[in-house]
């Protein structure tokens, strides 16, 4: 029965492709130690019969990490994470990474230090900043509005030919 089922679900080729992404995993920039190991376990939850022992598991997940992840996993096994048995590797992994997700979440609930980007800088969006100009150059044509002098007439205009500076003698 069991292998009618992976016949039926899991054909040669998406098991092949399957375990093809199991054995070239590797970590992306700014993902946690909790995110990669979730992310490494539900792809092994995806292919139930990928037939890798679980020592290979744990050497899969540690040789696609990044260098400072492993630094951190390695100081917290207090030395080099390879060098204890699969069984106590993996539940170490399990422990930090659980550790890991906890103390996340403790921080982002009780942070109260704003972060670098908050303390040091304001983000603007561009229609905010478009708005800010609109506002300065309607000040500075209110400005220019307000400055226009309309010249005062020195003397009435002539009454002959209707010119300001002049009166109607000299016409």
């Amino acid at each position: 029965m069991r292998q009618a089922f992976l016949a039926h679900f899991f054909p040669p080729s998406k098991t092949a492709k399957l375990r093809d992404q199991i054995t070239r995993f590797t970590q992306k920039d700014g993902e946690s130690l909790y995110d990669v190991w979730e992310c490494f376990k539900e792809m092994l939850r995806l292919c139930p019969h990928h037939g890798l022992e679980k020592c290979l598991i744990v050497h899969t997940f540690y040789n696609g990490l990044s260098y400072t992840t492993k630094m951190t996993v390695d100081a917290a096994a207090g030395g080099a994470l390879m060098n204890k048995n699969y069984i106590a590797a993996y539940a170490l992994i399990e422990d930090i990474t659980q550790n890991h997700y906890q103390w996340t979440n403790e921080r982002s609930i009780t942070a109260s230090s704003p972060s670098k980007k908050e303390a040091c800088m304001y983000e603007i969006s561009s229609l905010d900043h478009l708005a800010a100009k609109v506002d300065a150059l309607t000040q500075i044509f209110d400005k220019m509005n307000t400055n226009v002098v309309t010249p005062a007439p020195v003397s009435p205009p002539c009454e002959v030919c209707g010119v300001f500076g002049h009166t109607c003698v000299y016409c």
